[in-house]
């Protein structure tokens, strides 16, 4: 009887387990609601950049999340640092408060003129861009001048944090089933 119930109890534990993989990759799948979509596309064409890319890189930092927050301290849609953008602000003059990085529209907005910046400062090398918008630019033009040989996704692969080349690799691989999506 013990091992009936031992049995049941556990044939219970492993559907409710395999159910809840659907429910939470239902849960947690990235979304971007229209106004957002709007809101990309808009701050994209003020910039001159890919909305598609934009949406990619909100998908990756935050799935689409306007309150995500890292343990780093990164916030908003495009996970901006509160330095970062506190510079990227000055530069356009927008006044930022506490939570301001929380609101989409000026998330948005700061991250796109600094995707912006990141494509005048390496030429529109989207590997260079992306893993300057993750690392930094300062570290990423560094390697760059030391390995002058070699292209950039190698370089960046050898040099890179794991984080900043899955990071690399995710928004691409985004941005181009974006593409593919929105070309259909």
């Amino acid at each position: 009887m013990k091992f009936a119930l031992k049995k049941a109890k556990w044939g219970m534990v492993f559907v409710l387990f395999f159910l809840s993989g659907f429910l939470v990759g239902d849960l947690y799948k990235p979304k971007i609601t229209k106004e957002i979509v709007n809101i990309i596309e808009q701050e994209a064409k003020n910039f001159a950049l890919d909305p598609l890319l934009v949406q990619a890189i909100v998908l990756i930092e935050s799935s689409g999340w306007e309150k995500a927050i890292s343990v780093k301290g990164a916030k908003g849609m495009m996970q901006l640092m509160p330095e970062t953008a506190n510079q990227l602000a000055k530069e356009l003059n927008i006044s930022l408060v506490s939570d301001s990085l929380l609101d989409p529209k000026i998330n948005i907005r700061l991250g796109c003129y600094y995707i912006h910046q990141l494509v005048r400062k390496f030429q529109g090398d989207m590997v260079a861009v992306l893993a300057g918008y993750n690392t930094g630019p300062f570290r990423v033009s560094q390697w760059l001048s030391e390995h002058q040989e070699s292209s950039t996704f190698e370089i960046i692969e050898a040099k890179a944090s794991p984080q900043t080349r899955i990071f690399v690799r995710r928004v691409l691989a985004y941005y181009k089933k974006l593409q593919r999506l929105y070309s259909e």
